[in-house]
């Protein structure tokens, strides 16, 4: 079964985020809502990207791989779906702490998924105090734009603002 949902206050990556940088980084996620990532989340310079999602109270809904090389992945949220829906998905830290705080950790148990494998190597695991379940449920984030003015480009309804992203400052957008 697939479950669409609405609203504001979510954060969606629906592409691959990669970082090849030399020193250390860290990509913090704070929603008021979900946060929905699509694609896969890479380190693979010289530099490690921690990741740190915070999404309180809400979900975090992952469809894709993490690679830190070396960084730590910390959840803070109410749960937390690994749902890729073809093949083997991983957290992969090579010596970052992995993280789940008090999440739920659920699994999606479809027909063409494998496994979800957590390597970090030297790095600690904790599972913390949620708990591990199966679903058979995978949710997706469906993309409404309206009102926010910006160029928009009508043959995909994608809403462009002209923001470019540069490493090592810091973002915050409130909508």
């Amino acid at each position: 079964a697939t479950v669409d949902h609405y609203g504001t206050g979510h954060i969606v990556f629906t592409a691959d985020f990669s970082y090849s940088g030399s020193n250390s980084r860290t990509l913090t996620l704070t929603a008021d809502g979900d946060i929905y990532i699509q694609g896969n989340i890479t380190a693979s310079g010289a530099g490690a990207l921690s990741i740190t999602f915070n999404a309180s109270g809400d979900q975090v809904y992952l469809d894709g791989n993490l690679t830190t090389n070396g960084g730590a992945i910390s959840f803070n949220a109410q749960d937390v779906h690994f749902q890729k829906t073809s093949g083997t998905q991983s957290i992969t830290t090579n010596g970052g702490n992995l993280n789940f705080n008090s999440s739920n950790v659920y699994l999606l148990a479809l027909s063409g998924n494998d496994t979800v494998t957590f390597s970090t190597g030297a790095g600690a695991l904790n599972l913390g105090s949620g708990t591990l379940g199966i679903t058979t449920t995978r949710y997706i984030m469906s993309l409404i734009y309206s009102g926010f003015g910006g160029a928009t480009d009508n043959s995909n309804g994608v809403v462009s603002y002209g923001i470019n992203i540069v490493a090592g400052r810091e973002y915050t957008t409130r909508l």
